[in-house]
């Protein structure tokens, strides 16, 4: 027997477990035939009396009675005889009222008896009358029917409780149950479909006659064209099918789980049954002589467990055709693939025997032209009209602007919708108009590449030796590649206009539009419908010529292959031959040559390569000097080795490489070489003045960073160090050039000289800026990251240049300004300000009675010693106001950021607000007090009125 804690936990997991194994079990599917034997599984403790272990039908493990998955559409269901079966399912059906249920479901007879008999349970269930015997007597009769153990206590129990039926479970599980016994057979009647379409494609691919294509060759291309187009759509099917297969096999498996719940849900359900028995029947012997009430406790809860057996059986029952659906959604799936694979085969016998026979006649090239000249007429007329539609919906347009602008200048805010309406409507149609037209021209655009492919196809079958099929192939593939692309644009904006299109649906289907709206929108949805159209007719346009691309391109391929490799290479050679050695120009009476430009080459790419052998070399022993001292201070020859490496200009590189090719390949004339000479002594000049300027700005820079650490505001400084710096080496490779030159250095110095001091009162106030700067980072009145107000500007500091500094606004543009002028402003830095002052009025109405105005202070008090991020000073009545009673509070926010003030200041101003509110104090406008009086009149009463 189960231990007794073991039977504690049971009756939940089995719950559970029943609840959840109709879920999990997709329904509608089954495999081969469904067993459903006549098991005797008793219903009492009297005949279950053996434990668990030793009954054949509770200790088999459920196992599936499907077709065969591996078998193909070869596989046949199974057939399941009741002793094959009886193990596996456990029970008798007549126990849930389904006597002489099929044992096998393989057949339409067998799936509508079994349907009927479900269909007759249900009828019995529903028409229970209202003091009929509950569930549990309605198991008890199905026991005596099917004349087992029907003097147990079990029966004695549930045939004496009466009350309300509640037979809602059994009819729910019974519903679902008829529902998987439908979907079982129409998957079923699938599976023959399938596999006898299968035997039909097996039988023509035997037959010669059915392999054969209509007509007799030569066949046309369009025919092979159709056959490949057929193919790639059984191809995609074919995968399709495997995809559903892989789906079919996972969910065959939680079918499988969901069996095996079941079944130790109905075992579950069955020992606390037994258990229950056992112990009514213990008690009713103890209760013998006594009074008869003793049995008739413990009968409830014999009658519930009943029910709770019988869900479960059939709970059970749901899960095992659901498990054979599985398993026969598997087989179809299988037989499926086998099809289209079958169709694949029957279509390649058919092209096989297209294919050496395929022919393009001068005919039909002539007919094809002439359909796409036709679709070329229609589609210019339509780019006309279009056009048309366009200028008249700008018109419109514009017309329609001009109407809403009339209208908002007159207040007409009842007729503004409207207009607002026809101005979005006839923008749509001008936009839906160019769109249209740019789509429309996109088409033309592709029946002019699909003539040229049409050309190229009739080149290729009649005279393919004059076409040039290597740059054909090469073009195809690159086309078909933009192509693809190209749809998928034009495939998002469909499926934006489709969007927009079911918006406008949605707000047309309003039952509450008026008809005014309603007429802009329907004209909003034909521009929209229109739009669409040419969209669709551009996306097939270039489905045709992607696949005319396809096709050329699957008769390019074979034929480029087919081409000799040693023939080319051989004509290859013999061309190289000719052209090495013939002359290509002639330069001042000097013939060159293809051998001597290959030689000039030959040395230009040696020297370049030689160049870039140098530059690694350096590169390595320069990292391996960086892993023997990484944090080291670097000495001149680091510093000479980074800027070999790193400062070495490759345009330098290739004017020495060709100056040193030109000069050894002998083809620069002698009256050139100095001139070529001078051109590299200048090069090399540059490249040191490189080299020099690359390690002095490496040093500068390694010694900046060091002190941007501590001062982020010294960048500026040896930013100017490092300008003059670059400037003084490139002044020393200049005057290095003149004096190679024998340029007269003394008259340039003077004229330099003199030419300074104008520069200098040119530019005195850049050079201004440029002390300022100095001064800023020497005196430091605020440095980088720091929140400064200078005049108009505010914002954060970002750069200190030489000339200006960069302030990054609070709006987020950045602000420049000079150094000078930054100078002369009064600066506010509020980057060291620790708490920020905030002092704030309010009034309130001269009506406001005394002893509110003296609890006011208190109020504005409390208010801000609440916020914990402020700190209260002082609160008092100010003044008498023009037309309020003002009072004047002084607090300090604990922070420096601007947000943190203005979160303070809004939750003051909302606790303020809600206590004023409370204590019933209004807040001060201003007002005006008008007083009128009578010139006739000097006694009548004095009228005043509040004014805003």
């Amino acid at each position: 027997m189960i231990p007794a804690s073991a039977r504690r936990v049971l009756p939940a997991l089995g719950l559970s477990i029943v609840v959840l194994a109709p879920l999990v079990a997709l329904p509608g599917a089954t495999t081969g035939a469904a067993p459903v034997p006549q098991s005797s599984e008793p219903n009492s403790a009297s005949s279950s009396a053996s434990s668990p272990a030793s009954s054949p039908a509770e200790g088999a493990a459920p196992a599936g009675a499907g077709a065969a998955q591996a078998g193909g559409h070869a596989a046949a269901p199974k057939q399941h005889t009741a002793a094959a079966s009886e193990p596996q399912l456990g029970f008798d059906p007549a126990l849930v009222g389904l006597k002489g249920f099929p044992e096998t479901l393989s057949k339409p007879a067998a799936f509508e008896t079994a349907i009927r008999l479900i269909d007759a349970r249900l009828d019995e269930l529903r028409s229970a009358p209202s003091q009929a015997p509950s569930a549990g007597a309605g198991t008890a009769a199905a026991i005596a029917a099917s004349g087992a153990a029907a003097e147990t206590p079990a029966a004695k129990a549930l045939a004496a409780e009466t009350g309300q039926p509640a037979a809602g479970p059994r009819i729910k599980a019974l519903e679902g149950l008829r529902q998987a016994l439908r979907g079982d057979a129409a998957l079923h009647q699938r599976l023959d479909d399938v596999r006898k379409a299968l035997a039909q494609q097996d039988e023509n691919l035997k037959d010669p006659a059915q392999r054969a294509v209509a007509g007799s060759p030569p066949y046309l291309i369009t025919v092979r064209d159709q056959l490949l187009a057929e193919r790639a759509s059984r191809a995609i099917a074919e995968a399709a099918a495997e995809r559903r297969l892989d789906s079919a096999q996972q969910r065959e498996q939680v079918a499988a789980d969901a069996l095996a719940a079941a079944v130790r849900a109905r075992r579950a359900a069955r020992d606390q049954l037994q258990q229950a028995e056992d112990k009514s029947g213990k008690a009713s012997a103890a209760a013998s002589g006594k009074e008869s009430g003793a049995q008739g406790a413990a009968a409830p809860g014999v009658a519930e467990l009943a029910r709770a057996l019988e869900v479960a059986r059939l709970h059970q029952l749901q899960a095992r055709v659901h498990d054979d659906a599985a398993q026969t959604r598997v087989s179809v799936a299988q037989a499926e693939a086998d099809l289209a694979a079958a169709d694949q085969r029957l279509l390649g016998a058919k092209l096989e025997q297209v294919d050496d026979h395929v022919v393009l006649t001068k005919a039909m090239l002539d007919k094809q032209l002439a359909g796409l000249e036709d679709r070329a007429a229609t589609l210019r007329d339509s780019l006309q009209r279009l056009q048309r539609m366009g200028d008249a919906a700008e018109s419109a347009l514009y017309q329609a602007r001009r109407q809403q602008a009339q209208a908002k200048g007159a207040n007409a805010n009842g007729s503004l919708d409207v207009l607002d309406a026809w101005v979005d409507a006839r923008m749509a149609q001008a936009t839906a108009a160019r769109k249209g037209a740019e789509y429309v021209q996109q088409t033309l655009d592709d029946l002019a590449a699909m003539e040229r492919l049409w050309h190229r196809r009739y080149t290729v079958l009649t005279d393919p030796k004059s076409a040039d099929l290597t740059g054909w192939l090469r073009e195809a593939k690159q086309n078909l590649a933009s192509l693809r692309e190209d749809q998928d644009y034009v495939e998002s904006e469909l499926n934006a206009l489709r969007d927009m299109a079911l918006k406008l649906q949605g707000q047309l289907s309003d039952p509450g539009l008026t008809a005014a709206l309603r007429a802009p929108l329907q004209v909003r949805q034909a521009a929209l419908t229109e739009q669409e159209s040419d969209a669709g007719t551009l996306l097939a346009t270039h489905d045709e010529r992607r696949a005319l691309l396809e096709r050329l391109t699957e008769q390019l391929d074979p034929l480029v292959s087919a081409r000799s490799l040693q023939m080319r290479i051989h004509q290859a050679l013999a061309w190289l031959g000719h052209r090495w050695s013939a002359e290509l120009f002639v330069v001042e009476d000097q013939s060159i040559s293809v051998r001597d430009i290959a030689v000039t080459l030959g040395i230009f790419l040696l020297v370049l390569a030689l160049a870039d052998l140098a530059k690694r070399v350096l590169r390595r022993v320069l990292r391996r000097r960086r892993a023997r001292g990484e944090r080291e201070p670097r000495g001149k020859w680091g510093l000479l080795l980074d800027a070999l490496v790193e400062q070495t200009s490759p345009l330098v590189v290739l004017i020495a490489a060709f100056a040193l090719a030109l000069a050894l390949s002998g083809l620069v004339r002698p009256q050139f070489r100095a001139w070529l000479w001078n051109v590299l002594v200048v090069a090399l000049y540059v490249q040191v003045g490189l080299w020099v300027n690359g390690a002095l700005t490496d040093y500068l820079v390694r010694k900046r960073s060091r002190k941007e650490q501590k001062d982020p505001s010294t960048v500026t400084g040896y930013g100017l160090l490092l300008f003059f710096a670059k400037v003084s080496v490139w002044i020393i490779v200049g005057i290095s050039v003149l004096a190679y030159f024998k340029y007269p250095l003394a008259g340039l110095v003077g004229a330099l000289g003199v030419g300074g001091v104008a520069v200098a009162f040119a530019v005195q106030n850049i050079l201004g800026d440029v002390f300022n700067s100095m001064a800023i980072i020497l005196d430091k009145p605020f440095r980088v990251g720091d929140f400064i107000v200078a005049g108009d500007a505010l914002g954060v500091i970002e750069n200190i240049g030489v000339k200006t500094t960069r302030i990054r606004s609070l709006s987020g543009e950045q602000v420049v300004i000079s150094n000078t002028d930054l100078l002369k402003s009064r600066i506010h830095n509020y980057k060291h300000m620790r708490e920020r002052r905030v002092v704030f009025r309010l009034g309130v109405t001269y009506e406001t009675p005394r002893e509110k105005l003296k609890r006011i202070p208190g109020l504005i008090e409390t208010s801000i010693r609440e916020q914990s991020r402020a700190r209260f000073d002082r609160a008092h009545f100010a003044e008498y106001g023009d037309y309020a009673l003002a009072f004047e509070a002084v607090y300090y926010v604990l922070g420096a950021d601007y947000t943190i003030y203005m979160d303070v200041q809004q939750a003051i101003y909302f606790a303020l607000h809600e206590r004023f509110e409370a204590e019933g104090i209004d807040f001060a406008y201003p007002t005006r007090e008008i007083i009128v009086r009578r010139p006739d009149a000097a006694e009548a009463p004095v009228a005043s009125a509040r004014a805003d």
